[in-house]
């Protein structure tokens, strides 16, 4: 039977997105640890120093407010498909981008993640935790 997800994908995607950027941060501000020095734009894709940056510009306010709200998002979606024992989706709205498509020469984080818009019927289940796999079905 046909089910659409309920779900506010760029509202969602936005607060996703900053989330990310804080664990990003994170991360790099654990492995200043391991290499001995703190890590430098020039360790990095331009893309992922915008992403350091942004994570660590983010308050914690504001952290923990984008992860109950993708808590809260994450249980709506598997209440929506509990009633379902398989849902079957594409994995990406067009077929896969040429090599090169996603610059990692970015700064600017929001255009870059606006990219990746290709991505709406698959991270809904990288928020739910729902099980999830691909198939390639077909190719022209």
């Amino acid at each position: 039977e046909r089910h659409v997800v309920l779900l506010d994908a760029n509202r969602v995607w936005t607060t996703y997105t900053n989330m990310t950027c804080v664990q990003t941060a994170a991360t790099f501000d654990y492995l200043e640890t391991v290499i001995g020095r703190p890590v430098r734009a020039g360790d990095v894709e331009a893309v992922t120093w915008a992403i350091i940056e942004r994570g660590r510009a983010t308050s914690g306010i504001r952290h923990i407010r984008d992860v109950e709200q993708l808590r809260q998002v994450g249980r709506d979606i598997v209440g929506d498909l509990n009633g379902h024992d398989l849902f079957v989706t594409p994995t990406l709205t067009p077929l896969p981008r040429p090599f090169g498509y996603y610059d990692m020469s970015e700064t600017d984080i929001d255009r870059y993640n606006a990219k990746w818009t290709d991505a709406v019927f698959a991270f809904p289940f990288n928020i739910s935790g729902q099980p999830s796999g691909s198939e390639i079905a077909g190719w022209p």
